[in-house]
Formats: structure tokens, C-alpha cells, sequence
């Protein structure tokens, strides 16, 4: 999401916009845990290694969201 100019709320509200009838929320949720999975060690390494302070400070707050959305696929009985 840092290389557009929105955030991350904005990315999904722009999903579910161009998915219109199809959009499913059970499978945004399945898929946002899922890239978590996939990327959340990235996240972690570079808010503890990133040279950039800048760019340390965005990922926590990313990672912070992503584990956010985390949450929410558990609580809703996705899991």
C-alpha cells in the first residue's frame, strides 16, 4: 500500500467496490490471513533491521493492521 497513495483500509474498501456482486468478505478475510502468513516475516524484519527509520515506523503500523485483520478472521469463525 505505500506505493499508492491510500491506505490500507481504503485498498479493501477499493476491493470490495470492484468486486461488487462477488465480493465475498469470508474469502477477503481468508486471503488477508493468508498474506500474512506470506509476508508478516518481512514486516517484523524490517521494523528491527531497516537502515530507514521511516520505513521501520511503517511497518509497524502495517504490521499492526495486519495482525488486526488477523483478529478479525479468527473472531468471525473463520478459523
Amino acid at each position: 500500500a505505500h506505493v499508492f497513495d491510500a491506505t490500507l483500509d481504503d485498498l479493501v474498501a477499493l476491493q470490495r467496490e470492484a468486486a461488487g456482486p462477488a465480493y465475498d468478505d469470508s474469502a477477503l478475510r481468508l486471503g488477508l490471513l493468508s498474506g500474512l502468513i506470506w509476508l508478516g516475516w518481512n514486516k517484523a524484519l524490517d521494523i528491527v533491521e531497516h537502515p530507514d527509520p521511516a520505513v521501520r515506523e511503517r511497518e509497524r503500523v502495517a504490521l499492526a493492521w495486519w495482525l488486526h485483520q488477523a483478529e478479525l478472521a479468527f473472531e468471525t469463525g473463520l478459523i
